[in-house]
């Protein structure tokens, strides 16, 4: 762990006391007592959760600056698996904007090689990708795909005015900062221009929407809980304030709403795409997906896909539909043309049982355990729509 990535505990607080010096003392949970030879940090201490960009989380205390781990729940998980190389990046975008880019590596990268690449957009957009351990890149980059995950404008981590940098510009001046990051890794040489794919949820499925509409260069495309028309989603998701707040009211400023809106772009898509969301989202509606893929589907180049989920929200989805998303995202994009031609075999991630308190499961381990997958169908409504554009 040279690098940390310090989070507060979940539901714990990040000053432990121990009670009366003793260990297991209540205010940790059964999941993060501390391992066999290790002992609790002295009343007052400091402890927080720690991880790398390659390392799963642990708790750690600390003293004097340095960490010492009281935990070692992801050890069988990190001897089980084969991750790959997480690495930061910057670059410049058009107008000369420094960005920065995490890129994970497939295991057992070789340099000079170019690999199928995979653009990963955050969500937020006030958010960021950070140093700490994330499963999904990771099992991008499993599957033999090198993943980018740029923080373009509008995200934090880079001050008040990097983060108004979109102001009333979404998928303007933050798309030609995600573009830059893939050119980035094309001129590096690790990236194949002729098999790059995109992906993103909430604000980064709005993004991916934004992408398909303005690029060809994307021979795959996987769009989670995107926006497609502000307009139709004013009183009818939760951002009413931030709508009237940043764009006014859409009767008086239909313009600002109409050219922030992939929808109304979306007969020049080209690209196959996938849409996927939960039914029960009230965030960012499924009606947004809804919108999108009829339009899609009248496009001859374009052959969408739909895949909803019963009962799920915006998160908190069960780990059999976070499974199911992550295999079906791969799966699409190993069927785009050229995807997966000559892609290099990465050793496999282990799998195993997953349940109890088993050691390995822990770093998204469940992801792994034996379960079928659930059979997400798009509504008949668009199976009839896609095999009347067919």
């Amino acid at each position: 762990m040279d690098l940390f990535h310090l989070r507060k505990p979940r539901r714990h607080a990040d000053r432990a006391r121990a009670a009366e010096g003793s260990a297991g003392s209540s205010r940790w949970s059964r999941a993060t007592s501390p391992s066999a030879g290790s002992t609790w940090p002295k009343a007052g201490a400091i402890a927080a959760e720690v991880q790398g960009g390659n390392r799963g989380p642990e708790l750690a205390a600390f003293a004097g600056g340095k960490p010492r781990v009281l935990t070692h729940l992801n050890d069988a998980f990190h001897a089980g698996v084969a991750l790959g190389a997480k690495e930061s990046v910057s670059f410049k975008s058009p107008d000369g904007t420094e960005v920065q880019a995490f890129v994970t590596k497939p295991p057992g990268f070789v340099a000079g090689r170019r690999y199928p690449t995979i653009l990963h957009i955050h969500g937020g957009p006030v958010g960021q990708f950070g140093w700490g351990f994330d499963f999904k890149p990771q099992y991008f980059a499993s599957k033999g795909y090198v993943v980018i995950e740029p923080n373009p404008r509008g995200s934090t981590g880079r001050g008040q005015d990097f983060v108004r940098g979109i102001y009333q510009t979404w998928g303007i001046t933050d798309y030609d900062d995600l573009i830059a990051a893939v050119d980035y890794a094309v001129a590096a040489g690790y990236a194949d221009p002729d098999r790059l794919a995109v992906t993103g949820y909430s604000y980064g499925g709005y993004m991916t929407n934004t992408v398909i509409t303005r690029t060809g260069r994307f021979k795959a495309a996987a769009t989670g809980a995107g926006t497609a028309s502000s307009l139709a989603n004013y009183g009818h998701d939760i951002y009413q304030k931030w709508y009237n707040w940043e764009l006014g009211v859409p009767w008086e400023n239909r313009e600002k709403y109409d050219r922030l809106s992939p929808l109304l772009q979306a007969g020049k898509v080209t690209t196959p795409t996938i849409f996927l969301g939960g039914r029960d989202d009230w965030n960012v509606p499924i009606l947004n997906a809804e919108l999108f893929l009829p339009v899609a589907a009248h496009s001859a180049a374009s052959t969408p896909s739909s895949s909803l989920y019963p009962g799920m929200h915006h998160g908190g989805w069960t780990p059999e539909f976070e499974r199911d998303y992550l295999e079906r995202v791969v799966a699409w994009f190993d069927k785009a043309p050229g995807a997966s031609a000559h892609r290099p075999r990465s050793p496999p991630l282990r799998r195993g049982r997953c349940g109890g308190g088993d050691a390995g499961c822990g770093a998204e381990g469940q992801f792994f355990a034996r379960r079928r997958s659930p059979r997400i169908r798009a509504p008949s409504i668009y199976r009839r729509l896609l095999a009347r554009a067919s």
